[in-house]
């Protein structure tokens, strides 16, 4: 009985090979025939049942080529998507990169949790000043060293929405609550409250509760007077502008 396709070589010398090269040909006739629908019509509207996974697979890769070499960007990372083609997806994310789409380039990186590259990006985006993309950039890529020197920069800066992102993400409570202090000090009361709660700081709570509330900003009080449950407070301002609380 022949088992294999040396038993099968022995008696036809270089059939094989022959066999090999007809499969080659048929796949990419087929391949041929198949990519300019599947482009066409759109993945998710081919039926593509009828072939076995790893064909699936290939068809689908060579639709991400095809999309890309088109300039359809976003249908390429489709495609990449569905077969986790992590290496396509990050040659995008470096292709996103070359030409300053930084937030997309970052987008797919924290999709595939590309450590290094998210780094690299992380830092580009630092040098142009794009602070959310590096902050988020950072966070995915778990340097806390790189977010606190960038927490400490917005803070100096006074750009204490992105501190207060970075350092709830670093859960730093001091850092928290020193940025809820400058925000208080600064008058921006919904950063501060926004900080204080994160920090688990109540009685710094009440403080920006108090303020909103010689302000007359009584839904604003209300809100904050819940966030750090003073039921007094909340009692109070219910009772006596339950009117104001309507308009």
């Amino acid at each position: 009985m022949l088992d294999d396709k040396k038993d099968i070589e022995k008696i036809m010398p270089g059939i094989t090979k022959e066999i090999d090269s007809i499969m080659t040909y048929d796949k990419t006739d087929a391949f041929k025939r198949v990519i300019p629908s599947l482009i066409r019509r759109g993945i998710e509207n081919t039926n593509l049942s009828m072939f076995d996974e790893k064909t699936k697979r290939e068809l689908i890769n060579a639709a991400g080529r095809e999309y890309f070499k088109k300039g359809k960007v976003d249908e390429a990372i489709h495609a990449y998507k569905i077969v986790n083609n992590k290496e396509k997806l990050a040659e995008i994310s470096d292709y996103y990169m070359e030409i300053g789409l930084l937030g997309k380039c970052v987008d797919i990186l924290v999709d595939i949790d590309d450590k290094e590259r998210l780094i690299k990006a992380g830092d580009k985006c630092l040098r142009e000043t794009r602070i959310p993309e590096a902050i988020k950039a950072f966070i995915k890529a778990g340097e806390r060293s790189k977010l606190v020197k960038v927490g400490a920069e917005c803070l100096e800066k006074g750009k204490t929405d992105y501190a207060i992102q970075i350092f709830a993400a670093l859960d730093d409570k001091d850092m928290l609550i020193k940025t809820g202090e400058l925000c208080f000090k600064n008058n921006e009361l919904e950063e501060a409250a926004t900080a204080f709660n994160l920090a688990g700081e109540k009685e710094k709570l009440n403080l920006v509760g108090d303020s909103y509330l010689r302000e007359d900003a009584l839904k604003e009080a209300l809100f904050v007077y819940e966030l750090s449950g003073n039921t007094t407070m909340i009692k109070f301002i219910k009772e006596n502008f339950d009117k104001e609380l309507d308009k």
